[in-house]
């Protein structure tokens, strides 16, 4: 009995050891060793600096589109396009802010032409009214001058109606041709009705019609021409 239990508890042993020394190898499988992992991601990282590096020789010699071939690429399309639409929102922002701009310098140039006519304008106005003030400062002048003037020289009448007396009737007209109506009249006025009735009958026809009817319109006269 002593025998089958020593057998038995060394049975017993054993399959303790080997129970353990599997859970260890297991475990030993499961993790793998922190040098395989960094090695596996050198490698990779290596793979992928190789294929950047040559996607870039190969859009340098022109033999692909890179930009155009990421534009595929699902998500950086739609980026891309959001991209595009916001950056069209700022440009189209910037040039209504443009067209404003140009559209109030333009009413504020408008605004300094019509100030600038105005001002040519009043000017103008100015220099006018100057100008008439002279006018009036001139005119003016030659009034005042004509007030201190000295009266004309009047006319006698009647010493010259005695002059024409002793004349011929010939000479007399040929001098009364070269004044005017008003003072031949005057003369006649103060001559006897026989005296002028000769003279008018010397004249020619057409004055001494004129001169006639001039004669009986006047106010002050009170002799009668006798009929030639």
């Amino acid at each position: 009995m002593a025998e089958l239990k020593a057998v038995s508890a060394g049975t017993k042993m054993n399959e303790k050891k080997d129970l353990a020394k599997n859970q260890k190898m297991g475990a030993a499988k499961e993790t793998p060793p922190v040098r395989s992992f960094w090695s596996v991601k050198l490698v990779v990282l290596s793979i992928l600096v190789m294929v950047i590096g040559l996607l870039i020789g190969a859009e340098l010699a022109g033999w692909i589109n890179l930009r155009q071939q990421v534009s595929r690429l699902p998500g950086l399309s739609n980026w891309r396009g959001e991209n595009q639409s916001n950056t069209g929102k700022v440009v189209t922002g910037m040039n209504l802010l443009e067209k404003e701009n140009k559209e109030l310098k333009k009413q504020l140039q408008e605004q300094q032409d019509l100030l600038q006519g105005a001002a040519y304008e009043r000017q103008a106005l100015e220099q006018n009214k100057v100008a008439q003030e002279q006018r009036i400062q001139e005119l003016e002048k030659r009034m005042e001058a004509k007030k201190v003037e000295p009266p004309l020289m009047k006319v006698d009448y009647q010493q010259l109606a005695i002059y024409y007396a002793e004349m011929k009737p010939a000479v007399v007209v040929a001098i009364m041709d070269q004044l005017e109506d008003e003072i031949v009249l005057g003369i006649l006025k103060e001559m006897e009705p026989e005296q002028v009735s000769k003279i008018l009958a010397v004249m020619k026809p057409e004055r001494a019609a004129k001169l006639s009817k001039m004669f009986t319109t006047t106010e002050n006269s009170n002799q009668i021409i006798p009929q030639i």
